[in-house]
């Protein structure tokens, strides 16, 4: 159904809409739902986890580094030094950094890109990147 709508509203007919079970990051509270969506238009293979917990189990089951995933859009925390097992489990081409404190907007961009040169680290609210 989703698709159908995307399909309508973009005017496309070949897009379709995955939605993934990536349990969410551990909250105080009971389990919080979380699902990422992988999107193909075309060839064009785009990966959104949410706030998926950054633990390769979670991603394993969907064997998303054999499905040629080439643009994932991650939480910044999945593009440091200690989540390299999970970017290898999602084996995407780009990356985008989201979920980024203002506060620490900078620093975080330098971190990110020294772990993941030419990521994309959208930092402003409201901040838009572009797929070619």
């Amino acid at each position: 159904a989703v698709a159908e709508e995307l399909r309508g509203l973009l005017g496309l007919s070949d897009i379709a809409v995955e939605v993934l079970d990536l349990p969410h990051n551990p909250t105080p509270s009971a389990r919080v739902a979380n699902v990422g969506f992988l999107v193909t238009v075309g060839e064009q293979r785009v990966l959104h986890v949410g706030d998926a917990d950054p633990t390769v189990a979670n991603f394993a089951p969907h064997r998303l580094a054999e499905r040629g995933i080439d643009v994932a859009i991650v939480p910044f925390w999945y593009l440091t030094d200690r989540n390299d097992a999970v970017r290898r489990a999602i084996g995407a081409r780009r990356w985008i950094a989201t979920h980024i404190p203002p506060a620490d907007a900078e620093a975080i961009r330098r971190q990110v890109l020294e772990v993941v040169p030419g990521a994309v680290v959208l930092i402003a609210p409201g901040e838009r990147h572009s797929l070619p």
